[in-house]
């Protein structure tokens, strides 16, 4: 399994307001969602949030890929992956991944 660092609980609360105005998410999860993503594991790659994605609606992150959001994919509609598309590159701007600092010969 890849390895998770913790965000600061400043980066978890920006990564939920996009998931809240961008795609949806439940204002009311926010505590639950800061908690996860402020503690160090190497398992738990994933945080369920739905909104307007739909059951299957979560984010992914580890240290390697950075932060993603998706869908199952019997559920993706072109509004659905236009949300994909918009959030997921905020979060890349958000959420740098070790992987896009080696593309750029940065060290992370």
């Amino acid at each position: 399994m890849t390895a998770r660092r913790a965000l600061r609980p400043a980066q978890a609360h920006a990564v939920w307001n996009l998931l809240v105005k961008m795609a949806g998410a439940n204002e009311g999860d926010r505590d639950a969602f800061v908690d996860y993503l402020t503690r160090d594991t190497t398992f738990g790659h994933e945080y369920r949030f739905m909104g307007l994605l739909g059951f299957g609606g979560k984010l992914h992150y580890d240290d390697w890929s950075g932060a993603q959001i998706g869908c199952y994919p019997e559920d993706r509609d072109d509004v659905r992956d236009a949300i994909v598309t918009v959030v997921n590159e905020q979060l890349a701007t958000m959420i740098p991944s070790r992987e896009s600092h080696l593309k750029a010969g940065e060290r992370p």
